[in-house]
């Protein structure tokens, strides 16, 4: 049986990471989310790239929204659904922003 620790190794180095935080001028941070969107990488893995360091793709491209309680009652409001039903307003906003964008292509 293989050693318990050895089971969690990995874990204990992804913990010892240190995140930095990075200011590039404007121009610059537009062309990193550009050639990442290009090569569906985040950001940050552009940039792992051009120094060489290790990266992977992205498994399940997805953005994450915050919305506080007003704006999910906008929401419900828009799309005429309860407050608490947040699974179908989640729905109804990947429609509508996926027609938007779907139909910017098709221009």
């Amino acid at each position: 049986m293989a050693n318990r620790n050895d089971k969690w190794s990995g874990e204990r180095d992804t913990l010892k990471k240190i995140q930095i935080h990075f200011e590039f001028q404007r121009d610059v941070m537009r062309i990193i989310r550009h050639e990442a969107a290009d090569k569906d990488l985040n950001p940050s893995d552009i940039i792992r790239q051009k120094l060489q360091l290790s990266y992977s793709k992205i498994q399940r491209p997805r953005l994450g929204l915050s919305f506080n309680n007003d704006e999910l009652k906008t929401l419900a409001i828009r799309y005429n659904l309860d407050t608490l039903d947040e699974k179908e307003i989640k729905r109804c906003v990947l429609d509508e922003i996926s027609t938007h964008y779907l139909n910017l292509l098709e221009q």
